[in-house]
């Protein structure tokens, strides 16, 4: 017995540096694998980010009996936008997210476009299309986005 006690303290007088190895090849595989979890939220950031550079999000609905649809939408983005220099990827953003609204076929959607949410009039109380559509276009919108049985049509700062 004593013989054995002996044996497993000089077996456990070696454990000490092949803890110590196995411990450093743990440490090093979670650095690794914590190093590649940023790598990859980064990397998805950055590939979101750019497309996310505009979003649109949406103040008013009206859809009337006939379902004629009147959206207004508010546009977030990263930077500050001057309204006389829209870059191009921008008016793309819009026409892009106006063609995808909800649409019947037969009747007309129209997507208004505002850079300032206090202008972005909510239009999803009011009576009428006809009322909706005044309203929208009385708060000059930056774009409008139509769709029609001709298809779809952008216009960019209709107020000019």
């Amino acid at each position: 017995m004593r013989r054995n006690l002996v044996e497993l303290e000089v077996n456990n007088a070696t454990n000490p540096i092949e803890q110590n190895s196995s411990r450093r090849t743990n440490f090093f595989l979670q650095n690794i694998i914590l190093f590649l979890s940023i790598f990859a939220l980064l990397f998805i950031y950055s590939c979101t980010s750019e497309n996310q550079k505009y979003s649109f999000e949406q103040i008013g609905y009206y859809k009337s009996d006939s379902r004629f649809r009147v959206f207004t939408f508010y546009i977030k983005t990263q930077e500050k936008i001057n309204k006389d220099s829209i870059p191009e990827d921008m008016w793309s953003a819009i026409r892009e997210h106006g063609k995808n609204q909800m649409h019947t076929e037969g009747t007309q959607t129209q997507s208004f476009y505002y850079l300032s949410k206090e202008n972005t009039p909510d239009v999803t109380l009011l009576k009428s299309y006809k009322s909706a559509i005044n309203t929208a276009y009385n708060q000059k919108p930056l774009a409008v986005v139509s769709i029609d049985i001709t298809g779809v049509n952008f216009v960019k700062k209709p107020e000019e």
